[in-house]
């Protein structure tokens, strides 16, 4: 529920890979995080913040979109393209 810490995915990645890991890919090589910012939030802060993390984008995007509706003219060209940079910065979940 809480994760194994933020900055440990390394540590409890070493304990716990595969037996067969660095016979493939040698004993020097590591992974430092999860392939996916919704995993790695999981696995290390656990699932508390990774629902406020969650809760923050849905609230973000249910207030940009009740502004959209709104807006006209240039205000809306304008937050639209706020709105749509917001979103592809966002991690693809």
């Amino acid at each position: 529920f809480f994760g194994v810490g933020l900055d440990n995915y390394n540590n409890y990645f070493m304990e716990f890979r595969d037996k067969n890991y660095p016979l493939i890919y040698g004993y020097r090589q590591s992974v430092n995080n999860a392939h996916n910012i919704i995993l790695q939030l999981l696995a290390t802060g656990g699932i508390f913040l990774t629902l406020s993390f969650l809760s923050l984008i849905l609230f973000v995007t249910w207030r940009s979109i009740k502004l959209l509706r709104s807006l006209s003219g240039n205000e809306l060209i304008a937050f639209a393209g706020l709105f749509a940079s917001f979103h592809s910065y966002l991690p693809k979940i």
